[in-house]
């Protein structure tokens, strides 16, 4: 029986081939016809270069010597038409007298007769592999510069993009709680630049690089930084490692600006082991804090192991450190920068860093981005608030609520409020036994929620919301948002449904919140306002409590 041909895929080029010997011509051309899109022949230079005029292949394969028009001739005829084909010249071993001047019209492979149909392939696949890297190179720089007359016809546009492709300020996953913050103001480009990249389940990359920069084309170079990094992370997904994704960075934009001016630190995070697993260009610092203890604690790195699922992986030249946390452990990822901030003559450093964090009160800890340079900004620190961010990890306890607490986190224009309403209102009667409380406090909430969604669409569609419901001797409504800043107007009670509301600003549905709360308090941790409303539980009626 005898073997089917293989089938080849066949390489996307056009392929010119000149030469004056029929039978030989004829046969490498079927060969090559397998191979490759398309193949024209001529007989002869003349032949061959009226074919190039009309179909301007990627690829000219030419004998020397041939009768009407030599190969030389005819190739320069074609390089004034095109100086980029790639050529190949076919040459007997007695034409070395040619070979100089094949070489000053810019050969690009020689192929000795008698032909060797496997070396033509060969050849012809090495040049392929060139244009098709060519082509991409192109299309890259053709996407980056739309993206860049896109993006950049004036700062604010600029502005815009970075915020919009930085992580939602706060992600609350299954067993992991990211907070970060990032600001990007038009005036001042942004250095900063980081994101949270879920790779399984489980496990996730965070990542945070500073790139110092004064100029639209280092903004540009740090877009193109941050969706190189996006492409890697998801093309490798599970395989994803972080001294591999560092060395793939720098094998695809090179390393002179990254590793001489860039900090960039990659963190795999597994939240079923409770492992860290990092790799770093420059100086990103990690810290650990202990909310048991109230202070800082040295990193528990692990020794080195390979197990056998990581011999098959890519290796780098990178070193990866592991270090393990558990659910009293913050885990703060910030850029160096940040120590160098300054007062009058004192500069922050590290020792500055921990003392600020240490120093900030309360169990809020998705708020520590926020609390921490407004405490700045109190201290008196000068800033670049754009060139600032910061990244805290730490197991979810966002998800675990006290017997007198209900918490939840939502995003506010794509979850089901209703049903958050329905639970709150639950919570209260089981926990009162007040049948109108529980009413009121739920109208209360839904009032609320809408106030939420309709400002903070105005600064990020998916933004995440805290609630907290909290009854001891009083009732306690939380609300966090990230949103625009707006004003409770000064109304009483009875001048509530009096308002009329001509400014969104002042609050959607205020009338009922202010005639059945107690009380009502708003103010703004940095850029992320905190709602406090307070009930008054009936004294008439038994707390369950």
């Amino acid at each position: 029986m005898s073997k089917s041909p293989k089938n080849f895929e066949k390489l996307p080029i056009d392929i010119l081939f000149v030469e004056d010997e029929e039978m030989m011509r004829d046969s490498i051309a079927e060969i090559m016809r397998r191979r490759v899109n398309k193949v024209l022949v001529a007989g002869n230079g003349s032949i061959g270069l009226e074919l190039f005029k009309k179909y301007r292949p990627q690829v000219v394969i030419t004998d020397i010597r041939m009768p009407v028009m030599t190969g030389l001739e005819m190739l320069e005829e074609i390089r004034e038409l095109d100086d980029d084909v790639k050529v190949i010249v076919v040459s007997a071993h007695n034409d070395v007298q040619y070979f100089q001047q094949a070489i000053n019209l810019g050969v690009d492979g020689f192929i000795l007769k008698p032909i060797n149909v496997n070396n033509v392939i060969n050849q012809i696949a090495k040049i392929t592999k060139q244009l098709v890297y060519q082509q991409k190179a192109l299309e890259f720089e053709d996407k980056i510069q739309k993206f860049n007359e896109l993006i950049f016809q004036n700062k604010a546009r600029a502005a815009a993009m970075q915020s919009s492709m930085a992580p939602s300020w706060l992600l609350s996953e299954k067993k992991l709680l990211f907070a970060s913050n990032y600001i990007v103001n038009e005036k001042t480009l942004s250095g900063d630049f980081f994101d949270i990249i879920p790779i399984s389940e489980t496990r996730y990359i965070a990542y945070m690089g500073h790139f110092p920069h004064y100029d639209i084309k280092g903004t540009l170079f740090l877009l193109t930084i941050k969706m190189t990094m996006d492409t890697i992370i998801k093309n490798e997904l599970e395989l994803a490692s972080p001294g591999v994704i560092l060395h793939r960075l720098v094998s695809i934009l090179g390393t002179d600006d990254i590793n001489k001016s860039m900090e960039l630190l990659v963190c795999l995070i597994d939240s079923d082991f409770e492992l860290v697993r990092y790799a770093q260009i420059g100086s990103v610092n990690i810290l650990q804090y202990d909310t048991q203890t109230h202070s800082f604690c040295d990193l528990n790195k692990i020794p080195d192991t390979v197990s056998s699922d990581d011999q098959d992986k890519p290796k780098s030249s990178f070193k990866e450190i592991e270090f393990s946390f558990d659910e009293n452990k913050l885990n703060l990822i910030f850029s160096c920068n940040l120590k160098n901030y300054q007062k009058l003559d004192e500069t922050l450093g590290l020792e500055g860093i921990r003392r600020i964090i240490s120093e900030i009160e309360g169990n809020n800890s998705f708020l520590l981005p926020y609390l921490f340079r407004e405490k700045l900004l109190d201290e008196g620190y000068s800033f670049l608030s754009s060139d600032f961010s910061f990244i805290l990890f730490r197991s979810n306890n966002l998800i675990k609520s006290a017997d007198n607490q209900y918490l939840v986190t939502l995003k506010s224009v794509l979850t089901n409020t209703a049903h958050i309403r329905r639970e709150c209102e639950k919570f209260v009667l089981e926990k009162t036994g007040q049948d109108d409380l529980a009413f009121e406090v739920e109208l209360v909430i839904a009032e609320l929620l809408t106030n939420v969604i309709v400002h903070g669409l105005r600064n990020k569609p998916d933004t995440m919301v805290v609630l907290s419901l909290e009854i001891t001797d009083k009732v306690f409504i939380n609300v966090w948002d990230k949103g625009i800043e707006w004003i409770l107007p000064p109304i009483n009670k009875d001048e509530a449904f009096n308002l009329v509301e001509n400014d969104a600003t002042s609050g959607r549905g205020l009338p009922i919140i202010v005639t059945l709360a107690e009380e009502i308090t708003r103010k703004r941790i940095d850029c992320i306002n905190q709602t406090i409303i307070t009930f008054n539980l009936d004294s008439d009626k038994e707390s369950l409590c």
